[in-house]
């Protein structure tokens, strides 16, 4: 097991705390005090000692200038702000996690500091302006909004003295998870509940490596979900981890982390076996049981039961699996009594097992809904997390050294890296383990790792961006696209669904698109350990969907524009979409500034596409 982790890093916006004086910060000290922080904005301060703070905080002004003297017009910086937000949410480094919160005040004194609002509000503070005081016009609303807007995986808790029946209600709908107030008896107590339950934190433990979003979103749900006692499902391709991520709700379980944690692979088990594994036997209940077992439902009581791959498991056993996650009790195979039990189930799949329990004959749909009462938790695919990868390869090779007998401790050539990143790796981490284990028994005594030590089984490289726009794309799964779209007839309808219908067609058309879309633009895509998203190129993508070798960057960006346009509906999607909003704001400034801009962005995805 590896150290703990450092705390997690918060960002504190409010104009008090934030701004910068010719001494000490007493406002905010007294808050780091208060909330057990530790201020590392610049580097660090040695104002305030805590010995086991709860979070690291950043503190921003949320204003310019930062550090204001009598005479200066103090305004709100909404976008050196962002930026700055940014900086520790896509711009910081592979081995650091984005930001786990923010803090953020709703008001914000501007306007001129003069010798009076020095003396009234402290030093560097500005007189302020009507708008500051009017809830309807908080500069933290504004900032709350576009926070949740560019975002919305960012846990933002309000910090404010304003009173709640004026913002709580505007504030939630806007995104906020929840409400401190400035002063609060037990704020740090509070805080910490936030962090627990909100914050993007990794696994302090370091079993389950990693800092990219989609992982510590994972996560964050898992730890939600740890806290209840109803069955939980996990979710994810196979090799990602979902026993290390059930683990991991067991850890976070605070009334079951001390109970026992069985795990039972369904994958592994026979249908006949399934039932005597689960819920026992008594002797002589079939030819191989030549004496009693009680099974591991009842070995997991007061503890968590983890069962894994649970699309194999038979009709027979699913209905015996029901009984138990109704009535508590459990009756081993060949049973006449019963034995209540105290066992909470986490069930773990790689299937579409929604699908299946629509058919007559597939998943029971009651057993469905059971399974998934406590949440669902849905793990990324190692495609979708490759700013993990150094740390997850850092990780695999030690582990790989400490398996392989006088095995050297080797350097990793950044080489490798790259040459990870651009295969698919269909087995997920499991599969990654795997080869990096293969690559050191191969070559016990080397110093450093190559990418000539990998073979990448049973993987296929990602597609590079395409310099042809007869790249391979898969056919089939669009012709069945079309095929649906073709076969409808509304004739076939009655009169009732004909009414109104078109503007949600109108909308499925214009969301198929969006869609389309971001496929292509994902495809264009090179990922590298530096951009391990990949940069995003208009041209190679819209040279994708229409399958034309000559498509200029100004007719790709119109382009973008139309498909945005083709429903208000959607457009709020996009303009909530990470990928395709800051796409559209660049589509629509080229469009305004003019032709003549378009030439530079032309000639650099020319050069990709």
């Amino acid at each position: 097991m590896k150290a703990l982790a450092a705390p997690p890093r918060i960002l504190v916006i409010d104009d008090v705390y934030g701004r910068r004086v010719r001494g000490v910060n007493d406002d905010r000290l007294a808050l780091c005090l208060q909330l057990q922080l530790e201020d590392v904005t610049d580097g660090g301060s040695s104002d305030v000692t805590v010995r086991q703070p709860i979070a690291e905080a950043v503190f921003c002004r949320g204003q310019r200038p930062v550090f204001a003297t009598v005479g200066d017009i103090v305004e709100n910086d909404l976008a050196g702000t962002l930026d700055l937000i940014d900086s520790g949410w896509h711009g910081r480094p592979f081995s650091s996690a984005p930001w786990a919160l923010v803090l953020l005040d709703l008001r914000f004194r501007s306007g001129r500091v003069t010798a009076e609002s020095e003396a009234r509000f402290g030093e560097g503070s500005p007189e302020g302006s009507e708008d500051d005081s009017s809830a309807s016009t908080f500069f933290g609303l504004r900032l709350l909004e576009e926070i949740q807007r560019r975002y919305p995986q960012l846990p933002v808790v309000v910090l404010s003295d304003a009173p709640r029946e004026t913002v709580s209600q505007r504030s939630t709908s806007l995104g906020a998870v929840a409400f401190l107030s400035k002063g609060h008896a037990f704020a740090s107590e509070k805080l910490a509940e936030y962090l627990r339950h909100h914050a993007l934190i990794p696994d302090p433990a370091g079993e389950i490596v990693g800092n990219s979003i989609s992982l510590l979103v994972a996560l964050r749900n898992a730890r939600r979900a740890a806290v209840g006692s109803e069955s939980v499902l996990i979710r994810g391709e196979t090799g990602t981890g979902k026993e290390l991520l059930a683990r991991y709700v067991h850890r976070n379980d605070p009334a079951r982390a001390s109970g026992p944690l069985v795990i039972v692979d369904s994958g592994t088990l026979t249908p006949e076996l399934y039932a005597s594994e689960l819920f026992g036997h008594m002797r002589g209940s079939f030819t191989s049981a030549f004496s009693d077992r009680q099974g591991s439902i009842v070995e997991a009581n007061h503890g968590i039961l983890f069962l894994d791959e649970i699309g194999n498991i038979n009709h027979a056993v699913q209905r015996g699996l029901l009984r138990v996650l109704q009535e508590k009790q459990v009756r081993p195979v060949g049973g006449s009594r019963s034995r209540e039990i105290d066992v909470r189930f986490i069930f773990a799949t790689n299937e579409d097992i929604e699908t299946r329990a629509a058919l007559e004959d597939g998943f029971r749909l009651d057993l469905l809904e059971r399974i998934r009462q406590g949440g669902t938790v849905v793990l990324p695919p190692l495609r979708e997390r490759l700013d993990d990868l150094p740390a997850l390869t850092e990780a695999l090779l030690r582990e790989a050294e400490r398996l392989t007998p006088r095995a050297t401790r080797r350097r990793i050539d950044p080489r490798v890296l790259d040459a990870i990143a651009e295969h698919s790796w269909p087995g997920n981490v499991r599969q990654l383990r795997s080869s990096m284990i293969a690559a050191v028994r191969a070559r016990p005594d080397v110093e450093h790792l190559d990418p000539v030590h990998f073979d990448f089984p049973g993987t296929e490289a990602r597609p590079a961006v395409p310099a042809r726009v007869d790249a391979e794309v898969r056919r089939a799964d669009i012709e069945e696209i079309i095929g649906l779209i073709e076969s409808a007839d509304p004739a076939a309808c009655a009169t009732r669904q004909l009414v109104g219908s078109y503007a949600e067609l109108e909308t499925a058309f214009a969301r198929l698109s969006m869609k389309y879309l971001r496929a292509c633009l994902n495809a264009t895509r090179k990922p590298s350990v530096r951009n391990p998203a990949g940069e995003v190129l208009v041209q190679p993508a819209v040279k994708l969907m229409l399958g034309e070798t000559n498509v200029s960057a100004s007719r790709a960006y119109d382009f973008v524009i139309r498909l945005r346009n083709l429903s208000a509906i959607v457009a709020g999607e996009w303009d909530s979409d990470d990928l395709l909003q800051p796409l559209f704001e660049r589509a629509r400034r080229q469009r305004r500034t003019g032709r003549r801009h378009l030439r530079a962005d032309e000639e650099r995805e020319t050069r990709h596409g």
